[in-house]
């Protein structure tokens, strides 16, 4: 009877998953549940904080853009056309997850790339962020390397204070490019 109930919340809930390129996320009535009482426990079973969208949104991925689940035998760039538009006292990050939701544990102790960071943007204003198990060959873009292990991974965006063009689909979520 349990894993019915389970089953139901999240059957219902999925109407509440935007899918943004290759990206999920929980979206509206996030925090403000009302009276979808599947929804909020969902939310509550899988433990997430439940910020209103137009504070916090909170995208995953565990795909390429073609599709293909993430590993770490492989190498990555998260390619940002620009990066996520945040209103005053806003910012963003991309964090790499193991299989087991925890942080990978990596020789440079570096779990996230965020707008805090001294990264490397290219000439048109783009930013990639690499994503591999190795350090990069090119020494320059050392600062914008996330690193995983040789197996699987997700991967998380979070945007706090997100600009109304991320919310209203305007702004290009960053692709995952299998290099």
């Amino acid at each position: 009877m349990k894993d019915d109930l389970s089953q139901r919340w999240v059957g219902d809930s999925l109407k509440f998953t935007l899918r943004m390129g290759q990206w999920n996320l929980w979206g509206d009535p996030i925090a403000k549940f009302g009276t979808e009482y599947s929804y909020r426990a969902l939310i509550a079973q899988a433990g997430i904080g439940a910020n209103p969208v137009t504070s916090a949104i909170y995208p995953s991925t565990r795909i390429d853009r073609t599709g293909e689940p993430l590993d770490g035998k492989n190498a990555y760039i998260i390619h940002f056309d620009s990066v996520p538009p945040v209103g005053e006292y806003g910012f963003w990050s991309v964090t790499a997850y193991g299989e087991d939701n925890f942080l990978i544990d990596n020789e440079i102790n570096r779990y996230s790339i965020n707008d805090r960071n001294q990264v490397k943007f290219n000439d048109d204003g783009s930013l990639d962020i690499l994503v591999q198990a190795y350090p990069p060959e090119d020494k320059t873009m050392a600062g914008n390397w996330l690193p995983v292990k040789e197996d699987s991974f997700h991967l998380h965006l979070r945007i706090y204070l997100p600009h109304s063009d991320v919310l209203d689909s305007k702004w290009a979520m960053p692709e995952i490019i299998k290099q």
